[in-house]
C-alpha cells in the first residue's frame, strides 16, 4: 500500500470509518464517532469477525446490531446521514482499518475501548496501540461508558514535533466549530539515553520553551488557546491535564522496534486507559513510489 500524505485538516472529519461489532465499545465508538463528525458527515460501519475460532472465543466478538448503529448515529438530526456497513473476516482488525483508512480516503477511525474479561481487553487493547501505529489518518478511541456532552475544552499534547504540528492542526477546525477552548500542553521530560551506531543520545524535548511558542504561532487567529508548560513524564501529565476535558489530541510516531521497546510510545500509554477520548494523528508523510 502507498501511504497517502496527510491533507491539511481544514475542516472538522467527514468521512468517518467506526469499527462497530455487537460489544460495548462499540457503543462508545458510535458515540463518539456522532460527537465529532458534524451533520453532513457520512459513516462506513466495519464489523470485523475473526477467522480463527481461537480468535472468536478469547476476543469474545458479537455481530454487529447494524440496525442499532444506524439509530445511534441518525437519531435527534434533521437528516439522516449516509451509512454504509461491511462485514469483513480478518484476524487483523488494524490492518484493515487502516487500509480502509487510507486506500479509501477516509477522515477518521474511531473505535472503543475493550469492556469484558482481562484477556479481551488485553488483545483488543494491542488491537488500538497496533491501529495508531499503522494509520495513515488520525484515529479516535473512546473510553469504556463514554457517553457525548459536549465538546467545550479540548487538551493538545504538544512537543514542537512534526507530529504535534499536525495534532495541534486537527484540533483546531474543531475548536472553532464547536467555540471551544483548546489548551495546548507542552512537557519537559527528563532525558533518556537512547543507544545508537554512534553511541548514547538524548530522547526528548530539547527546548520545551521553544515549543510553547511554536504552539502559539501555530494558533490560528480565530482559536481560542492557551499554553501550558508542566515537568515530568509526557503520558501521566497529559493524562492529568485530560481528566476535565472533552478530547485529548495528540500526534503518534514511527519507532524503530529498539527505541520503542525502551521508551515506548507516549501514546501507546494515553489510549491503554483513556480517561477522555482520545485522538491520535499521524505526522504528515510524502507519497512512497
Amino acid at each position: 500500500m502507498i501511504a497517502r500524505p496527510l491533507a491539511h485538516f481544514t475542516s472538522p472529519p467527514r468521512r468517518v470509518v467506526v469499527g462497530c461489532d455487537g460489544s460495548e465499545g462499540a457503543r462508545d465508538a458510535l458515540a463518539l464517532a456522532r460527537l465529532l463528525a458534524p451533520d453532513e458527515a457520512g459513516f462506513l460501519l466495519v464489523d470485523i469477525v475473526p477467522r480463527r475460532a481461537l480468535g472468536r472465543r478469547l476476543g469474545d466478538h458479537r455481530p454487529a446490531d447494524f440496525s442499532a448503529a444506524r439509530h445511534a448515529l441518525s437519531a435527534g438530526r434533521a437528516e439522516k446521514p449516509a451509512i454504509e456497513t461491511r462485514t469483513i473476516r480478518a484476524d487483523r482488525p488494524d490492518e484493515v482499518l487502516a487500509d480502509i483508512g487510507a486506500d479509501e480516503r477516509r477522515d477518521l477511525i474511531v473505535v472503543g475501548s475493550p469492556h469484558r474479561g482481562l484477556l479481551g481487553r488485553a488483545l483488543l487493547g494491542s488491537v488500538a496501540k497496533a491501529l495508531i501505529h499503522r494509520s495513515t489518518i488520525p484515529v479516535a478511541i473512546a473510553p469504556r461508558g463514554f457517553s457525548a456532552h459536549g465538546l467545550h475544552r479540548l487538551v493538545v499534547g504538544f512537543d514542537g514535533s512534526p507530529e504535534a504540528k499536525s495534532a495541534l492542526e486537527w484540533a483546531e477546525p474543531i475548536g472553532a466549530a464547536r467555540e471551544a477552548e483548546i489548551d495546548v500542553f507542552t512537557v519537559a521530560t527528563p532525558p533518556v539515553s537512547i543507544p545508537g551506531a554512534l553511541g548514547h543520545r538524548p530522547a526528548g524535548l530539547a527546548d520545551p520553551f521553544d515549543a510553547i511558542e511554536a504552539a502559539a504561532d501555530e494558533g490560528g487567529d480565530d482559536i481560542d488557546l492557551h499554553a501550558h508548560l508542566s515537568v515530568g513524564h509526557a503520558a501521566p501529565n497529559l493524562s492529568a491535564a485530560a481528566s476535565t476535558a472533552d478530547l485529548l489530541i495528540v500526534g503518534t510516531q514511527t519507532h524503530g522496534a529498539l527505541e520503542e521497546a525502551l521508551i515506548g510510545s507516549v501514546a501507546d500509554e494515553l489510549v491503554t486507559s483513556p480517561r477522555c477520548p482520545v485522538v491520535t494523528v499521524p505526522q504528515v508523510r510524502s507519497s512512497a513510489g
